[in-house]
């Protein structure tokens, strides 16, 4: 399964035990903003406030979706979002309830939260593991993790990379519509989707989003640097071909599009209203049998600059990981 967004968020925890947090908060990779609670009340103010933000959030690119074409295109308003908009980074995308609490239990804290659309990750001792298995099966939580043994910390980071794809799954993702159904085919292939998840980690994109005209994946790096991967199906060569053709390129330079040994830029280019940036590169090939092709492509300045609202920077201006009260 390959995630059509990824989004950088927070993780929090909640806990009553400070001596746990406390070597989470010394053993936790640095590549991700984390927030520990040991109490209830203050966590779950902060949650029910960020899922009005959330909403906020989808709605705003729903309305990007739905507005495509009119006026600002749906990649440069994307962009513009994302250059604007560092501090969303703080809202929390992940929560680790430990299950057996004095004031309720983590199930219980996590009931109280209907609309808050992160990942759910609950803690366990051996006694719990019955009630997490139920959790899990009535989709209550995304996954368990026994406390005890070696390694907690571990486990603990290894369950939050899984995650962070589908961190915000529960809120849908609109440019999901943008895609045709045999786009969403092709992506959910399962070689191509492992080709592509490789493809992002390689690459160093902390976010992307799929879409579906132009065909391809949108992303940045936590430097903020932007960049595009153009898909290609087979089958849609020859539209390419006379897209080229019809801005006057060369009948040379049509032919190879057509014949599927060069991927360009140009839909994108267009979207963006830089056609001068437009380049032809060498394809690679995604699948086991061909299914998608593609090629890597800087975004055009300004809209490719790094700007100040990039993960690295957002990172870098959080404060010591200390225990809520």
């Amino acid at each position: 399964m390959f995630s059509l967004c990824r989004s950088p968020a927070s993780i929090v925890f909640l806990d009553d035990d400070p001596d746990f947090l406390e070597t989470l908060a010394l053993l936790l990779p640095s590549r991700w903003r984390y927030d520990f609670y040991l109490r209830p009340a203050p966590l779950q103010e902060r949650l029910e406030t960020e899922a009005a933000a959330w909403t906020a959030r989808v709605e705003r690119l729903q309305a990007a979706v739905a507005g495509a074409g009119l006026g600002e295109s749906l990649p440069a308003r994307i962009l513009r979002d994302w250059a604007e908009d560092g501090e969303r980074y703080a809202l929390a995308g992940i929560c680790v309830v430990d299950y057996s609490m004095p004031a309720m239990s983590g199930l219980e804290f996590l009931e109280r939260l209907p609309d808050w659309p992160g990942a759910r990750i609950l803690l366990t001792g051996r006694a719990d593991e019955h009630i997490a298995v139920r959790a899990f099966n009535a989709g209550l939580i995304e996954q368990f993790i026994p406390k005890q043994g070696d390694d907690s910390a571990g486990r603990v980071a290894r369950a939050i990379e899984q995650l962070m794809d589908g961190a915000q799954t529960r809120m849908g993702n609109p440019c999901r519509a943008t895609l045709k159904p045999e786009q969403l085919r092709l992506l959910q292939h399962a070689s191509v989707a492992a080709e592509l998840r490789r493809w992002v980690g390689e690459s160093g994109w902390v976010e992307y989003v799929a879409l579906g005209e132009p065909f391809g994946l949108l992303g940045r790096d936590a430097a903020g640097r932007a960049g595009w991967l153009q898909l290609e199906a087979p089958s849609e060569l020859a539209t390419v071909a006379e897209l080229a053709a019809s801005v006057g390129w060369s009948s040379q330079r049509v032919e190879q599009l057509g014949h599927g040994r060069g991927v360009t830029n140009l839909e994108f280019v267009l979207a963006l209203g830089e056609p001068g940036s437009a380049e032809v590169r060498q394809p690679f090939v995604l699948g086991t049998e061909g299914e998608l092709l593609a090629a890597f492509f800087e975004v055009p300045a300004p809209q490719g600059e790094a700007p100040a609202g990039a993960y690295a920077d957002f990172l870098a201006r959080q404060p010591s990981r200390t225990l809520i009260r």
